[in-house]
């Protein structure tokens, strides 16, 4: 495992090797990934509390899975996917203040593979806006793309999901599934069955969405310790 902190404006990785990193954010504003042709990797990203552009390229045959935890951001995320790529991004946002987020995944080349599953929890009333963009052009065979998007909003707040889907290939599978609501009336009924107050039910639920689905061997802890100290507004 690399563990990487980066504090500079824009940084560079340059994936080359079978192997996986883990990625602290910090007031950077441009972070560029590329994953090299045949390379097999897992990277975990935290970003607490800074906007950032992030471009992410899978040249062929390639295969990525990265799980990442955004905070109080702005993201503007950009992913290229050539031959044979195959890409799996978990990604959690918790916020409190405005956060006005953008993904877009491109299919550049055939055969590319793609899952992108964005969890937030809005605890304000403040905006929270998700973007979801995918795009598979006419040259672009026998590709598979999956966007899954959910927002729990537990004040009130203003949240949209705002799903996109640009096909221009009738070989290929596309999906898209949106959710916008509070977390699930019979778990908590279930938690509050157990002797639970609320207040502790929110804080169990609100740990279980950001974390579903995330393969987190090295930086679970780490994500619970930003999760269970965020400040709550």
């Amino acid at each position: 495992m690399n563990k990487i902190v980066i504090d500079t404006n824009e940084f560079n990785l340059i994936i080359d090797k079978n192997e996986n990193y883990s990625l602290e954010i910090i007031n950077t504003q441009v972070l560029n990934i590329k994953v090299l042709s045949n390379i097999t990797s897992k990277v975990t990203m935290l970003i607490p509390e800074t906007n950032i552009n992030i471009n992410l390229e899978l040249e062929a045959n390639s295969n990525l899975l990265i799980n990442q935890l955004s905070i109080d951001n702005n993201l503007n995320l950009d992913i290229n996917l050539l031959k044979n790529s195959n890409l799996q991004y978990i990604i959690s946002f918790l916020s409190s203040n405005d956060s006005l987020n953008n993904i877009t995944i491109n299919h550049k080349e055939s055969n590319s593979h793609s899952k992108v599953v964005a969890n937030a929890v809005n605890l304000s009333k403040h905006k929270l806006y998700l973007s979801m963009n995918g795009i598979i052009p006419k040259n672009s065979l026998n590709c598979f793309l999956e966007e899954n998007s959910k927002i729990i909003n537990l004040n009130n707040g203003d949240s949209k999901i705002i799903p996109n889907l640009i096909i221009d290939n009738k070989e290929v599978v596309a999906n898209h599934s949106a959710f916008i609501g509070n977390f699930q009336e019979d778990e908590v009924n279930y938690l509050k069955s157990r002797g639970l107050n609320q207040e502790t039910i929110n804080d169990l639920l609100l740990k279980a969405t950001l974390l579903n689905g995330m393969k987190l061997e090295y930086d679970k802890d780490k994500f619970i310790y930003f999760i269970r100290n965020y400040k709550k507004s």
